[in-house]
């Protein structure tokens, strides 16, 4: 492991730097990757706070583009003084996350961005027409269709509202030509390795945020805002708050039941969320959460597998219609607003497909 780059605390001393530096070297020459070996140092055991304290990696990102999408909207002048508005109205009135927002805003500082390198400032929305949605779309190329169809919506949706407010003439987004999805089968885990997860996951909380989304189908969201109190376990059900502030109810299935009972039972908090960092007392961040379920998820699933904290929820999909559940007791279960999007899962199910293709022949037709 190359020391290049890295700062050491002086206070811990010579002897703790050559002991780590002699784990890693060992764990490398067991063929063990470097987040395998952040698995063991990080999650394993207490020399991960120490490690995490005292290396700092001397990095900094470069380029003006990352400098500039910084900016408050307030510096984009007349376009982000609307779009603020805009973001005001998803919130209030639409009921948007807060992670719906952060990526909206994003989406306008990009575009302010491009209208000054293109026009040389930042245009006023009754400015922009179909010519500049032209040009800004065709700016997109080498994003991902994911992208590039969801900063074309955006626009879409601010130009639209502002329409509707009388602040601009028109749509210059609408029915503008967008790239299309590719298709591809959602990634999931075997029984097998979700159990050898929670195995896996040393620190309790991460056990109840796997369960969560592998046992009740929650989001990665919505398992770091769901609060105890949501969690009737008397009537065996979990009150769940997904996108758009929609309420829907899981049931609580015994495995994780008791995954929180223990949970709760050991951490001694009467804070309201329910994943609470074991050591301070504070509530799990994204940014944790998505660190450790990475580490995790490489671990068990292997390198040729992309793995994600979705692939849970996917899995949970796949073992109800597996188990014969309805198409659209599956669709509530996970908050689905359209019946299509529950439908990617149906392609796991392949023994039934299998079984129901081997029938052609045999079924007797009956006039």
């Amino acid at each position: 492991m190359s020391m290049v780059g890295i700062r050491v605390r002086p206070e811990l001393g010579d002897a703790w730097l050559a002991d780590f530096r002699a784990t890693v070297a060992r764990r490398q020459a067991e063929g063990a990757t470097m987040l395998e070996i952040d698995h063991d140092l990080g999650i394993a055991s207490s020399t991960s706070r120490r490690w995490r304290n005292s290396y700092k990696p001397n990095t900094q990102r470069r380029g003006t583009n990352w400098r500039r999408s910084n900016r408050a909207l307030a510096d984009y002048g007349a376009l982000g003084a609307a779009f603020a508005e805009f973001l005001e109205y998803m919130s209030a009135y639409r009921r948007c996350p807060a992670t719906t927002l952060k990526a909206y805003e994003y989406v306008a500082r990009c575009f302010g961005d491009f209208l000054e390198e293109r026009f040389g400032r930042i245009l006023d929305p009754q400015e922009i027409g179909r010519p500049e949605a032209m040009q800004y779309a065709m700016a997109q190329r080498g994003y991902s269709p994911c992208t590039v169809r969801l900063r074309v919506r955006t626009l879409s949706s601010f130009f639209t509202w502002l329409a509707a407010c009388g602040k601009a003439q028109g749509n210059p987004f609408r029915a503008l030509p967008l790239p299309k999805l590719s298709v591809r089968r959602p990634d999931m885990v075997t029984w097998e390795e979700f159990e050898r997860l929670l195995e896996e996951a040393k620190r309790p909380w991460l056990r109840v945020a796997i369960a969560l989304m592998a046992l009740a189908g929650l989001r990665f969201s919505e398992a770091l805002a769901l609060h105890v109190a949501a969690i009737d376990f008397d009537a065996e059900m979990i009150e769940v708050i997904g996108k758009g502030s929609k309420q829907r109810f899981i049931p609580l299935h015994p495995m994780l039941a008791q995954e929180i009972r223990e949970y709760l039972a050991a951490r001694g908090s009467a804070c309201d969320n329910l994943l609470l960092h074991e050591r301070d007392g504070y509530a799990v961040t994204r940014g944790m959460l998505q660190k450790h379920l990475k580490i995790l998820l490489l671990v068990v699933g292997g390198k040729g597998r992309k793995l994600s904290a979705h692939s849970l929820r996917h899995s949970f999909a796949t073992w109800l219609l597996r188990g014969g559940a309805d198409i659209r007791e599956v669709q509530d279960l996970l908050g689905h607003a359209d019946i299509s999007t529950t439908g990617r899962y149906l392609h796991s199910n392949e023994t039934g497909r299998r079984a129901a293709v081997n029938t052609l022949g045999k079924a007797t037709v009956t006039a």
